[in-house]
């Protein structure tokens, strides 16, 4: 009834390195970057106290910017980006207690999601008047990219679970027009 008195104290700490190759001049132009990095937190009252990862963190993150400039009036642009997925906690068994079915856990956070990428595309038209249309496509191949597992109870055998993987946003196309005055 008191969520105050289930809050609870602990450690966390982060490292990791960031590396990146950067091309400024000319008709092409970008970036190809990458980080390793570890993120873990400590809790004297979650996961028996040993450390775990943090939900958040994300072990390898990689990405690759391209911007191409075809005439004063026409620009081309591709970023794919790759990272871990999210680490989460998954059950991994059933038990009964004085007749109620209870689910046993994994360690928390010992379980990552599949790797997260996506290819998003643009084409910027600027017209004499120094207006720019934007064409772009986000996530250009539709990957469905996992953010979360949920565990349902199969319909035929309630001690089965089912895991339900939700995605959002596969092909995001949009247009936009920019003006300054």
């Amino acid at each position: 009834n008191y969520f105050e008195s289930e809050i609870t104290s602990g450690r966390g700490w982060a490292y990791g390195a960031e590396f990146m190759v950067r091309k400024k001049l000319g008709k092409l132009s970008g970036w190809i970057s990458y980080s390793i990095s570890k993120s873990e937190r400590k809790f004297p009252k979650l996961n028996a106290g040993m450390p775990f990862p943090a939900k958040y963190d994300r072990t390898h993150d990689f990405s690759i910017v391209i911007n191409y400039k075809f005439s004063d009036s026409w620009n081309f642009s591709a970023n794919w980006v790759f990272s871990s997925g999210y680490n989460t906690t998954v059950p991994y068994g059933n038990y009964m207690v004085d007749g109620i079915l209870v689910r046993a856990y994994s360690a928390r956070n010992s379980y990552r999601l599949p790797p997260y990428h996506r290819l998003d595309l643009g084409v910027s038209y600027t017209n004499d008047s120094g207006g720019v249309w934007n064409f772009s496509l986000y996530n250009a191949y539709g990957r469905k990219n996992p953010y979360t597992i949920l565990f349902k109870q199969n319909d035929y055998n309630p001690v089965q679970l089912e895991a339900v993987k939700l995605s959002a946003l596969t092909f995001v196309p949009s247009i936009s027009y920019t003006f300054t005055f």
